[in-house]
């Protein structure tokens, strides 16, 4: 089973930032808990991939067109995820 690898939310900024910071504290734990959301997803699919290019060197010749078309899903939902992150503030 797939764990994520990163954790950048817990920095607790607002906890520490004095009045006149917290803010921009609010602000930064939302970009990095977005920065942590694409980071895992990136993950994931990436562990899915090797997985799957894994499984597709041991399997049968009729499980080859399904493990492939997975392969493409993950690598579409990489790549979409890549974008998604280019477009974020």
């Amino acid at each position: 089973m797939y764990t994520p690898e990163y954790n950048l939310i817990n920095f607790r900024l607002t906890e520490r930032a004095s009045d006149d910071e917290k803010e921009a504290a609010i602000h930064i734990e939302s970009l990095l808990g977005s920065l942590n959301i694409f980071t895992n997803n990136l993950s994931a699919v990436v562990s899915l991939f090797e997985n799957l290019s894994e499984q597709f060197r041991t399997a049968d010749t009729d499980e080859l067109g399904t493990i492939a078309a997975w392969q493409h899903v993950a690598a579409r939902d990489g790549a979409i995820t890549i974008f998604n992150f280019r477009k974020m503030p």
